[in-house]
């Protein structure tokens, strides 16, 4: 048993387009093509299309990463399944932040540790040094996998989804 987390990313389709010359909402070729594939019957929304989520990382009982969450939706704590927004923006701070423990700019392990109480510190998680030191490898690898997701959001060629989510699944 355990916490699985899951940071997916979201892509959202339009339902519809407007149509100037009858005045009416036209279903998009992608609408279509998504309910011809899921086999979907009942009548489209005209103001939204279906969210489609993509799950990017997948952690196990990794309160560390958890805590973050928390500590970037302002300590919304998300209930077993549910997700929370996050934002690029977001993903590109907590990134800028690990870049600064894991680049070697630190100048002492104290300070690389209060770098990382400021990033994974909440109301409902804290860690001891020793936490730190025994994570560090997977927090580095962690650090490695975001700075991947942000160089490939912030590249016209790769950028792929319009929104993030983070959920944990107890």
């Amino acid at each position: 048993m355990g916490m699985d987390q899951y940071l997916s990313g979201c892509v959202a389709l339009p339902s519809t387009k407007y149509d100037d010359k009858t005045d009416t909402h036209v279903i998009t070729p992608e609408h279509q093509l998504l309910r011809g594939l899921c086999k979907i019957t009942h009548p489209y929304p005209t103001t939204s299309g279906p969210l489609i989520f993509f799950p990017i990382m997948h952690w196990h009982n990794f309160d560390m990463i958890h805590s973050c969450f928390i500590k970037i939706n302002n300590e919304e704590v998300p209930d077993s399944g549910s997700k929370v927004y996050v934002s690029a923006k977001d993903l590109e701070g907590l990134d800028t932040d690990l870049q600064l423990v894991f680049s070697g700019t630190c100048n002492n392990q104290q300070e690389e540790i209060e770098f990382l109480n400021d990033i994974f510190e909440t109301d409902c998680y804290s860690f001891t040094d020793q936490q730190y030191i025994d994570a560090w490898d997977d927090l580095k690898e962690f650090s490695n996998d975001v700075s991947q997701l942000i160089k490939h959001e912030n590249d016209e060629k790769t950028h792929s989804f319009s929104n993030f989510y983070y959920e944990a699944d107890w």
